[in-house]
């Protein structure tokens, strides 16, 4: 990001040492010399305002420097004004942070600092709590910090031996920190303006982006060249780092982590019951009975449906079992071999974990608290509801134009079966006879090849023609089947082309094992000709003497197959540019359903709605700095915001799978394959459709675990 001219930008993530503080040369004030602009300083914890600053990349003098003590307060912005005065509560988190949560007037205070219901509301920022933050590993909760805009001293003081007294006078000024404050060797202020994130609006702050994805895919399968590559290169930074000096760890990193960033994400929370009043309304009988019989009401539903939802998972289990039903070990499943079937086997997948997603984000709205991974769940399940939405309106859609136009559609469908992918090739076959673009071929081998071409198209369009009174029914099926979705509609679309050009993957075959056993016998007659032979045990080239009807022999054959070559090759070129054609089709249908699977279309619109309810790291900005003087303590101010989740990281899986197809099919692996004839094996389905499933579990919830979570639901998070 380049630096602007009177702020600077600085990316905080999780995990990544990150360089000292730097500002630019007008925001930068000292006591000593000038800076002169068009620099870029670099301020450390060793070197603040009052003592020294730095260039960065310059090598730091020899002489001995003042050791200052910093200390950072976060300030919550727009939340403690001007206009407030009194005692600053807040959250001593170390010896070097300090978070304000509020500002309670002194007649206040002397009430609720010492009552129950103030201390109550440490609860969102105690150690205790597995969400929040502590000082130190202590349980350390909400505690008087300080005075705010009080003219005279106050007679509350904190058993800790620190005080803050801060000056907050005019609405364009920042708060100013009296030396009188007592701090742990106070020398020097960092005030962190934030902006409190509300969770009642799903807003939170992140030093990394928010995890769309339930899992890595690094991690799925040791064998997979991807996590091969991922641990090898784990292990070359492993390696690197051990050629590098250790440096100072700089205190920011100490500071922005995950356990103050809990702190701040639960500020809200706190203040709110910091505010609250501590009486409470006794329920009348009236109303304790209407709660009574709304709860027996409730139970009765609930095991009335939980009855119904177990019987559907059993026959969602059963019909999982099915497609994933092996007739022999070596041979294929349904979800292997259909498209169609692959796509029934993500909708069923993704229903067993619906449950799962559903028990974890009641359990978070029942015990108050929402954690980060408790959102990123949210936004998962939400985002596959309003894509299964879509794809079923899409598909309603869809279903209704197919069958409300069988017959048209019918009359279309034949015209591709029998003129495309019949008539058609049957005539590129013929007319590779007569001299096809000038080439003269063979004619005894090309009649062969043609009349095998032909009597495989025959063959197959008499199959055709006895199914031809089927295809209105075929399509009306596949129309019906929008009522449960595009993508299934999709899906049986490529299946169905798949099954009517088979004919065209059989020539294709033929023709690539003839034009490679063709080269086979060459690449062996030039080893004969330089007088070489193939040791087949030991798997190498060795010398080896002929005779000379040997020698005679391999060039009468290698002067017979030469001259067949190229009509071999025609039609091998031809068949497979046909396979390639159909190839790429397949590609596309399984791009779009990548789309309509897995677009984080929810994302994507709570981005564009609150860019803070989709976090994507921190950014810190120097908005002002002061110098000290005889009054008040050098302070540095710095705008702490949480920035959103780029486009980058929504559409990585996207990316992924672009470079994974661009890799495979323009490898050197498919290129020597066409050009020798060898078969193109598809891509792995496992990594074709790991972006579909990215969002799913390695295992699915068994029927036993998942009457566990509902009998536990009540139960306190684990």
């Amino acid at each position: 990001m380049p630096f602007s001219e009177k702020t600077l930008h600085l990316n905080i993530e999780q995990g990544i040492p990150c360089t000292d503080l730097m500002m630019m040369p007008d925001e930068c004030t000292t006591n000593t010399e000038p800076v002169s602009c068009g620099s870029y300083y670099v301020l450390d914890d060793e070197h603040c305002y009052n003592t020294k600053v730095k260039k960065a990349n310059e090598p730091t003098a020899t002489t001995k420097t003042t050791q200052t003590s910093i200390v950072r307060v976060f300030w919550p912005r727009k939340w403690i004004t001007y206009r407030h005065s009194g005692l600053l509560i807040g959250k001593v988190f170390s010896k070097t942070d300090l978070v304000v949560v509020a500002c309670k007037p002194i007649d206040e205070t002397d009430v609720s600092v010492n009552s129950t219901h103030f201390f109550s509301a440490a609860g969102s920022l105690n150690s205790d709590n597995p969400h929040g933050g502590g000082m130190n590993g202590s349980s350390a909760g909400l505690e008087v910090l300080g005075s705010l805009n009080c003219d005279e001293d106050t007679d509350v003081r904190t058993s800790s031996g620190f005080w803050l007294t801060v000056h907050y006078r005019m609405p364009y000024l920042h708060p100013e920190f009296a030396k009188n404050s007592t701090f742990f060797k106070l020398q020097s202020i960092h005030l962190v303006y934030f902006d409190p994130p509300n969770p009642k609006e799903m807003q939170y702050l992140s030093l990394q982006p928010l995890p769309l994805m339930l899992r890595r895919e690094d991690e799925e399968n040791p064998d997979d060249p991807d996590h091969k590559e991922y641990v090898h290169q784990q292990s070359l930074v492993e390696k690197l780092q051990e050629h590098f000096p250790k440096t100072k760890m700089n205190t920011w990193n100490c500071s922005l982590n995950a356990e103050m960033l809990q702190v701040l994400n639960g500020f809200y929370d706190a203040r709110e019951q910091l505010q609250s009043s501590d009486t409470t309304n006794t329920p009348m009988l009236f109303q304790k009975f209407v709660s009574f019989f709304a709860s027996a009401t409730k139970q009765a539903l609930f095991k009335l449906f939980l009855c119904l939802f177990f019987i559907a998972r059993i026959v969602n289990e059963v019909l999982l079992r099915i497609i994933h039903y092996r007739v022999h070990r070596k041979l294929p499943n349904l979800v292997e071999l259909m498209v169609s079937a692959q796509q029934v086997d993500l909708r069923l997948q993704q229903s067993c974990f619906w449950p799962v997603q559903y028990i974890k984000l009641w359990r978070s709205k029942r015990r108050k608290s929402y954690r980060l991974s408790d959102y990123a769940e949210y936004i998962r399940l939400y985002n596959n509801l309003w894509l299964i939405t879509n794809d079923i309106i899409f598909g309603i859609t869809l279903a209704t134009y197919v069958t409300d136009n069988v017959n048209v559609l019918t009359m279309l469908l034949e015209r591709f079966i029998f003129t495309i992918t019949v008539d058609k090739v049957r005539s590129m076959v013929l007319w590779l006879v007569d001299t096809p673009a000038g080439l003269k071929l063979n004619n005894d081998i090309c009649k062969f090849l043609v009349k095998l071409s032909v009597w495989i198209i025959d063959v197959w369009s008499n199959v055709l023609d006895y199914c031809r009174p089927g295809l209105p029914y075929l399509v009306f099926i596949v129309g019906c089947s929008g009522f449960f979705g595009a993508s299934l509609t999709i899906a049986l679309v490529s299946d169905v082309a798949n099954l009517l050009t088979i004919h065209i993957r059989m020539l294709y075959i033929a023709s690539a094992r003839i034009y490679n056993w063709q080269l086979r016998i060459l690449y062996s007659l030039m080893q004969l000709f330089r007088g070489k032979k193939r040791n087949v045990l030991r798997d190498r080239i060795d010398s080896y003497e002929y005779d000379l009807d040997q020698l005679l022999l391999g060039t009468i054959l290698f002067t017979v197959l030469i001259f067949f070559l190229p009509t071999i090759f025609v039609f091998y070129a031809s068949f497979a540019t046909a396979q390639v054609t159909i190839m790429v089709f397949k590609a596309l249908s399984e791009a779009m359903l990548a789309f309509l699977n897995h677009f984080p279309l929810f994302a994507t619109m709570l981005r564009i709605k609150d860019p803070k309810r989709v976090p994507g790291g921190l950014s810190l900005e120097i908005i002002h700095s002061m110098p000290e003087n005889d009054e008040y303590l050098s302070t540095l101010y710095v705008y702490c915001k949480s920035k959103s989740i780029s486009l980058g990281s929504m559409f990585q899986q996207y990316r992924k799978l672009a470079r994974r197809l661009c890799a495979y099919y323009l490898s050197f692996q498919v290129v020597w394959g066409l050009a020798v004839g060898l078969p193109i094996p598809p891509i792995p389905a496992s990594r074709l459709y790991s972006i579909q499933y990215s969002m799913l579990p390695l295992r699915r919830v068994s029927i036993r675990q998942l009457w566990h979570l509902f009998l536990t639901a009540n139960d306190s998070d684990p």
